[in-house]
């Protein structure tokens, strides 16, 4: 199932009451995955590049508005593609995902039912799996009970602690929305979703970071550690003791404590060089963003930074040991009172696209 990314609103619990009486019954047991959800279409052989180049073709070319081509191949049915399939994407210049099964919940709490990032195909080509799983799995391929969805909140709680497993993926397909208790479900899933410190990214962002971390360089020189790759993957997480030694680090944003111990490492490229040290950090520092970083400098001495940050919905920059500092955003002093912990909210956002702001951080002694 090809994308462009489009997100259809939810429909309204009110409007589907009186659809019920309306729904279909259910197939018989002996009818699920048979012939009778097959289209019978004359003279159709099937073909890869048909199914692949041609559907991407059609809707980039009769679907899709302009400006906006077709950049994910989502895989349909099980998941399970074969070699050919992927190549097919990668001839076709699009991202491939889905399937995986990951299906860890309070009843199954055991990291066998969380899948990896996704299957090595041979040739250098890779499916990505989806993240999570959709309604499907948590309605019994949808027999029910209809609210099941919501146990994919236990899932995105399991797979963040005490490890960031995956990311918070929601997954479903538009026939929840025939149900009162599926929607009730879905819209009880985002509820919980918008209430957690989560930064928005397209799933074509998610697959390429996937791809970054297969590719990814870890190399030590001296004291330091030299990390490299596509500029993709801009967190790395440390699970030894200390911190990073902000007044020699290239390219390195700031740090946070990671879920399970360890500490989160904010790159603003993809290559950056840093060693770690015990004890506090007194320099300035980004503890939290919810947006790409990019040209990140430091000044000699280390008390004042500058950064590019972009993101798609609601972006902010969060700075540690800023209580004596002074901020310009785009050049425009940042007003009100703050102390040694410093967010700094930097707008709507640009759904479309990453549009970067240009943030200074000026600190005193």
């Amino acid at each position: 199932m090809p994308t462009s990314e489009s997100q259809p609103p939810l429909q309204s619990l009110e409007s589907l009451q009186a659809l019920q009486a309306l729904q279909p019954s259910q197939p018989s047991q002996e009818d699920v995955g048979s012939d009778v959800y097959g289209l019978n279409i004359p003279r159709y052989h099937f073909s890869f590049d048909r199914e692949i180049a041609g559907s991407i073709h059609y809707i980039n070319t009769r679907l899709a508005p302009p400006g906006k081509p077709v950049r994910v191949l989502l895989w349909s049915g099980n998941g399970q593609v074969p070699p050919v399939a992927v190549q097919k994407t990668v001839e076709a210049g699009v991202l491939n995902m889905n399937g995986g099964d990951t299906y860890i919940t309070r009843t199954n709490p055991s990291w066998t039912a969380v899948a990896p990032l996704g299957v090595d195909k041979g040739d250098g080509l890779f499916q990505v799996f989806a993240p999570a799983q959709n309604e499907n799995i948590y309605t019994n391929l949808w027999h029910g009970p209809y609210y099941g969805f919501t146990r994919a909140i236990e899932t995105f709680e399991l797979t963040d602690r005490p490890l960031r497993l995956k990311p918070l993926g929601i997954y479903y397909h538009m026939y929840s929305g025939t149900k009162v208790a599926s929607l009730a479900a879905l819209r009880q899933v985002y509820d919980w979703a918008l209430t957690q410190p989560v930064m928005p990214v397209y799933a074509s962002d998610y697959i390429l970071k996937v791809l970054d971390f297969r590719n990814f360089a870890v190399a030590r020189d001296g004291d330091a550690w030299v990390v490299r790759g596509d500029g993709d993957l801009r967190t790395v997480r440390w699970s030894g003791a200390g911190v990073p030694r902000l007044a020699d680090a290239r390219d390195v944003a700031g740090f946070a404590p990671a879920a399970g111990g360890g500490t989160y490492i904010h790159l603003a490229s993809g290559s950056a060089r840093f060693a770690m040290e015990d004890g506090p950090q007194a320099l300035p520092y980004v503890r939290e963003a919810s947006g790409r970083l990019t040209r990140w400098q430091r000044s000699a001495d280390g008390r004042a930074v500058s950064v590019d940050v972009a993101g798609y919905v609601r972006p902010f920059i969060r700075f540690a040991n800023a209580a004596r500092c002074r901020a310009t955003v785009d050049g425009r002093e940042v007003p009100g009172a703050h102390g040694d912990d410093w967010r700094i909210d930097l707008g709507p956002g640009h759904p479309a696209r990453l549009v970067a702001q240009h943030v200074e951080l000026a600190c005193g002694r």
